[in-house]
């Protein structure tokens, strides 16, 4: 029976391998929007095909250190001709007072790694924890500003990294050799991580890091502390944007999409961590390598999005669980419940990792109540603030999740879970059956602008073989693959949304990898080798979706602009509609401008002035009755009155009848307001006073 079960995982991994490799090749084949997704396909093939031969012929040492060399020596030239040195320099030492303070925490508690991957895995969350929470009490006290923030940064240099800076080197020097099968996936990441940078140190053109993840913070600083900001994305900004805010202090934007690609970078460091902890470090290598060239997390690593750093909060929350797991002691269970804490005080969604592992830990640590009182409270005080905060603004701590049951003013009495509905499959079990499949194969379901083949092959290649071979390994890793299935679970019945799925994707990847390994392990040769081929196959094959994913450019990879071939600025006006005329507004902005705005959201940040719109207003918004009203005088006076002085729309719009739009008619804005701008893509508007017409 083993035999049989053995072959079938052989056949299954040949032929959904094979299955993948279609999928991304017609995806190549037929991306949103034309562009060189062929030749950089061809460029990577080229560039694997070289790493293979590399690592089959040459000491592994030389190749690792050729590519760490090349890929270095790159990374310094983008930030020289881009100019980007200053804010890699802030982003560098946000993470370094992060691990500094993270690693003072983890000594307080007792908690010593025997791995420098791990002190990274689990120190940066930990420190990000408590420096987060300085930073929003800073908030609450109107102290938000630039020498505030830079005086907590250097005391927590001062404090937590000069004074044992030789001994907490010394942790660093305890890395093993490289083994040959790690080589190639260490590579790949290397490359792949290359080529992320050229996103990160370019403007940020996506929705939700200029609509709040990077607006909200520019607002706390130019409020100097916490203040409500009355839209519907707003209240989604959470614990997180507080460091956000930092970055954005001391150096702008890309700062903070440079600290987001470096916690990248951490949560693949991660996902190793928990593939070593639970199967060795072959499985943790190629683990890592799964998750890291997955498209979704490539693309993430580029923008101001926070799936990637929930990601990284998951995989250290499981690892120190496994942890915890094998020894009991109360160092880890602590360090899980601050983790777990950071993780649901930055994104509600994040609780679904921890549905099982935490009410596990506390019932194994039962007796020791004191302990688990501790870390509940710990738990609490980490994750709650934030959410006390939008319930005393709204009325509701999820708003405007569960309406239904807080009631909030300020949104209809509801329970949906925003446009769930408009994604993934009904929530039946048969569907459930094929949910994998439809994740891997048909990934356009579950997200905007979502190619086929974006969310990886790493579920298939765990799913359903994982369950066969790899519990009898330890209960830990049936803990884990219980809370993985759970997660799954709960996706499915709730947000069946891509970006969602990546917080549970280093478990998958640490069990898609250790799964290959143990299925193949009393393989004959020949299918020992072909299965280790399909692993190299689907790392390699992964990474290349992702250019279909910046289907903003035809050249894919702002390449230009990493050297300093074109200007932040041209790139702007190329890639982000209506750019022109933010810029506009900002020239020509007058002290009490504000902005009444339609499908602009995405310019939110680079506005300098208010912004409203009338598809995220809460329900008590003086814009919400301008959409019962007709074309007319009365329009005009109600608009002046409600302190707009512009009008900001897509260009698209106004040649379009648009219910509830009644200041897109053509003849109100003949005869109540003047055409100031238009780039093409978007158009100003300056209101006139009614009376003076």
């Amino acid at each position: 029976m083993k035999k049989v079960l053995v072959w079938a995982f052989n056949i299954w991994l040949v032929g959904v391998t094979a299955r993948y490799c279609t999928t991304i090749w017609k995806t190549l084949e037929h991306p949103f929007n034309p562009g060189e997704d062929v030749p950089w396909f061809a460029g990577w093939a080229l560039l694997c095909g070289l790493l293979v031969l590399g690592v089959s012929f040459l000491p592994e040492r030389i190749v690792l250190r050729g590519t760490l060399g090349v890929c270095i020596v790159a990374a310094a030239a983008v930030f020289t001709f881009s100019h980007t040195w200053f804010p890699a320099a802030i982003a560098l030492w946000l993470l370094l007072v992060c691990a500094g303070i993270g690693l003072a925490i983890v000594e307080k508690l007792g908690l010593i790694a025997d791995f420098p991957v791990d002190l990274i895995a689990v120190a940066i969350p930990v420190g990000m924890a408590a420096l987060a929470l300085v930073l929003f009490a800073l908030s609450l006290a109107g102290r938000l500003s630039v020498i505030w923030i830079t005086c907590i940064l250097v005391a927590g240099t001062l404090l937590h990294l000069l004074p044992n800076v030789r001994e907490r080197m010394s942790l660093f020097r305890t890395f093993p050799g490289v083994s040959r099968e790690s080589v190639l996936p260490a590579a790949l990441i290397a490359f792949s991580a290359l080529l992320n940078l050229t996103w990160a140190v370019a403007p940020e053109i996506n929705f939700d890091a200029l609509n709040y993840h990077l607006a909200i913070p520019q607002v706390y600083l130019r409020a100097g502390g916490l203040v409500d900001v009355r839209f519907l994305h707003a209240y989604l900004s959470k614990l997180l944007e507080f460091l956000f805010a930092a970055g954005l202090a001391l150096g702008g934007q890309t700062a903070v999409k440079l600290f987001v690609y470096g916690l990248g970078l951490c949560a693949m460091a991660a996902t190793y961590a928990l593939g070593r902890a639970l199967f060795g470090v072959r499985a943790g290598a190629w683990a890592a390598a799964l998750f890291y060239s997955t498209p979704v997390v490539a693309w993430l690593t580029g923008t101001v999005y926070i799936d990637n750093v929930v990601a990284l909060f998951a995989a250290t929350g499981l690892l120190l669980f496994v942890r915890w797991f094998e020894t009991r002691k109360a160092c880890f269970f602590n360090a899980t419940f601050i983790v777990a804490g950071m993780a649901v005080g930055s994104k509600l969604s994040a609780a679904f990792v921890f549905l099982i592992i935490l009410p596990v830990m506390a019932f194994g640590m039962r007796r020791q109540w004191r302990t688990v009182l501790i870390g509940a409270g710990v738990f609490l005080c980490i994750a709650l603030p934030t959410y006390v905060v939008t319930w005393r603004f709204v009325g509701n701590p999820v708003f405007p999740l569960l309406n239904g049951v807080f009631k909030s003013p300020a949104w209809p009495t509801e329970n949906a879970v925003f446009n769930s509905a408009a994604y993934g499959l009904p929530a039946t079990l048969s569907n459930l059956a094929v949910f994998p499949f439809r994740l891997t194969f048909d990934s356009t379901r579950f997200g905007e602008a979502v190619p086929r083949g974006a969310l990886g092959l790493s579920l298939l290649l765990a799913f359903p073989f994982a369950v066969c071979f790899l519990p009898g390994l330890g209960r830990a890793v049936q803990a884990v693959l219980i809370a993985t299935f759970v997660y799954l679970v709960v996706l499915f019945y709730t947000m069946q949304y891509a970006r969602y799925y990546v917080a549970i994707l280093p478990a998958i990847a640490v069990f898609a990898a250790a799964t290959v390994f143990e299925g193949t392990a009393k393989s004959p040769s020949v299918a020992g080798w072909a299965a280790k081929a399909c692993l190299t196959l689907a790392v390699v094959v992964q990474f290349p979706a992702l250019t279909t994913q910046y289907w903003n450019i035809p050249e894919r990879f702002p390449v230009g602009v990493a050297f300093g071939l074109e200007s932040r600025e041209a790139f702007a006006l190329r890639t982000l509609d209506g750019y022109a005329s933010a810029m506009y507004i900002n020239k020509t902005a007058t002290e009490g401008d504000r902005i009444l705005g339609a499908d602009v959201e995405h310019l939110r940040f680079y506005l300098d002035v208010p912004l409203t719109t009338p598809s995220l207003s809460l329900l008590d918004n003086p814009i919400r009755p301008l959409s019962e009203m007709k074309p007319g005088p009365e329009l005009a006076t109600a608009i002046r009155e409600a302190g707009f002085t512009r009008l900001l729309v897509r260009t698209a719009q106004l040649r379009e009848s648009v219910p509830g739009y009644p200041y897109f008619d053509k003849a109100f804005l003949d005869s109540y307001a003047t055409l100031e701008f238009s780039d093409g893509s978007a158009s100003v508007y300056r209101f006139r006073d009614p009376v003076r017409r």
